[in-house]
């Protein structure tokens, strides 16, 4: 009795290589939830953030307006400094201002659409923001300033804990929880 071998073809195939599997559904416990449309907390946020960015527009331009309410106030806390120096420390708090103001922009522009598209990362540095600025909102109370400033610093605060109490209510955690 002689061993045959088998006719070509019948051996089994070769695995594939690794990381080369077809993509496999996730168990239904892992499958991807359907997202949907965001709740009217999150859509709420997303217009509170984007008024904040207003309100940064709004601090760039009191701050390019004021030059001369920020001269007299270097002015009385550094009396001995000449005029060169003054107008040297007026420009460079009216540059940390404007540029300050416009990465904040920025940041709140991205944090808003990452936000309404259901990014808990984007959330949470909401909160981290909104709670700094609500931190560094109520010290600055403490601060000499015009009313109109006060108005806006209180709007802003305001608005900060807005953006932290709809993030965490029911519907917002939920959806942040889907994506």
């Amino acid at each position: 009795m002689s061993i045959q071998p088998p006719p070509p073809g019948s051996y089994p195939s070769m695995p594939p290589p690794p990381g080369s599997y077809p993509s496999m559904a996730p168990p239904a416990w892992e499958a991807p939830a359907v997202q949907g449309p965001p709740p009217s907390t999150v859509v709420n946020a997303f217009k509170l953030i984007l008024v904040q960015v207003a309100l940064s527009l709004v601090n760039i331009v009191v701050a390019l307006l004021t030059t001369n309410t920020i001269r007299e106030q270097v002015r009385t806390s550094s009396p001995a400094l000449d005029q060169s120096m003054v107008d040297a420390a007026v420009g460079v708090a009216i540059a940390v201002a404007v540029v300050f103001g416009l990465i904040s922009i920025g940041v709140w522009i991205l944090l808003a659409f990452k936000v309404r598209a259901g990014k808990n990362w984007a959330r949470i540095v909401t909160f981290v923001f909104a709670g700094l600025g609500l931190l560094s909102g109520l010290a600055s109370f403490a601060q000499p300033s015009s009313a109109f400033s006060h108005i806006v610093l209180l709007l802003a605060v305001a608005i900060d804990i807005a953006l932290i109490v709809l993030l965490t209510r029911g519907p917002s955690a939920e959806y942040f929880r889907k994506v």
